[in-house]
C-alpha cells in the first residue's frame, strides 16, 4: 500500500511541476490550472496554502479512487445476491438502448437505475464516516454544547439506516426511492456528506459509477459461486471505507 502511495503521490507532484513550468493564465484548462490560477493571485499574505493543489488532487486519485472501486465491489455483490433486481435493470437498459453504450446524461431516462445505485449506496455508506471537520467556535446543538476546535465527523452509516427516515432500513429496496416511476430524494441520504464540505470527488464518483454499472450490468452476469451460500453485507472497516468482506463471483460476459 506504502508502495503504492509513493507512485501515485511522485506521479501527481511531477504532473504539477509541468504545469508551473507551462501554466497559462489565459488558458485554464482544468483543475489543476484553477489552483494555480488562484495561487498566483493570492498573495503571500493570505491563507492559500502553496500545497493546496498537491492535497486536493491527491484527494482525487486516493480517497476519489478508492471510493469508487469500493462503491463497484458493493454494486456486483448485491448484484448476485439479487439477481431479480439484476436482471430488471438489465432489461431496462437494453429495451431503451440496444446495443448502444450509455452515458451519464441518460441518467434522466432510467430512474430505475439511478434508484438501485442509491439504495446499494445506502446500504453500504460506503465511506462509513463524513471528513472531520473542525467547529470554529463554540456551539450547541439538541442541547448538547460542542466546544471551540472540536472534531467532527457525521455517522453516515447510522443516517442510512435511522428507522425514523427510512421504512424497513435493512430492507434492500430500490423502490424506495421511487414514485410513480419518478426519483425522489430522502433528506437522511447522504453518501458524500451535505453543504458545500461534502466530498470533493463526489461528482466524479456518481458518473463512473452511473456509467460503469449501466454499461457493466448489460455485458455480464453476476451469480453466487455456491448458489446455497448467501454472502453477509456485514461491512469490514479499512482506512476511511466500509468495504465488503471478501467474496466470490461468477462473471459471465452475455
Amino acid at each position: 500500500m506504502q508502495c503504492a502511495k509513493g507512485v501515485i503521490y511522485k506521479y501527481i507532484n511531477d504532473r504539477i511541476k509541468e504545469r508551473h513550468e507551462n501554466f497559462n493564465s489565459n488558458l485554464i484548462r482544468d483543475y489543476a490550472d484553477v489552483h494555480l490560477n488562484l495561487k498566483n493571485e493570492t498573495s503571500s499574505q493570505d491563507n492559500y496554502q502553496v500545497n493546496s493543489s498537491f492535497e486536493s488532487i491527491t484527494t482525487f486519485f486516493t480517497s476519489g479512487v478508492d471510493l469508487i472501486s469500493n462503491a463497484l465491489t458493493w454494486t456486483i455483490l448485491y448484484m448476485q445476491e439479487y439477481p431479480d433486481v439484476q436482471n430488471k435493470c438489465r432489461d431496462v437498459l437494453n429495451e431503451i438502448y440496444g446495443h448502444s453504450n450509455v452515458y451519464w446524461s441518460d441518467r434522466k431516462n432510467v430512474p430505475y437505475i439511478e434508484a438501485v445505485i442509491m439504495e446499494i449506496n445506502r446500504l453500504s455508506s460506503n465511506a462509513g464516516f463524513t471528513a472531520p471537520h473542525t467547529t470554529e467556535k463554540e456551539t450547541t446543538l439538541l442541547g448538547f454544547t460542542i466546544p471551540k476546535k472540536s472534531v467532527i465527523r457525521a455517522n453516515l452509516y447510522s443516517a442510512h439506516r435511522d428507522p425514523k427516515y427510512w421504512e424497513e432500513p435493512h430492507v434492500f429496496n430500490p423502490d424506495r426511492f421511487l414514485k410513480d416511476e419518478k426519483l425522489i430524494r430522502n433528506p437522511a441520504y447522504m453518501p458524500f456528506g451535505i453543504g458545500p464540505r461534502k466530498c470533493v470527488a463526489h461528482k466524479m464518483s456518481e458518473l463512473i459509477q452511473f456509467v460503469t454499472f449501466s454499461n457493466l450490468v448489460r455485458r455480464v452476469s453476476f451469480e453466487r459461486e455456491d448458489p446455497n451460500e448467501t454472502h453477509t453485507f456485514q461491512p469490514v472497516y479499512e482506512q476511511l471505507t466500509l468495504r465488503p468482506m471478501p467474496f466470490k463471483t461468477i462473471s459471465t460476459v452475455l
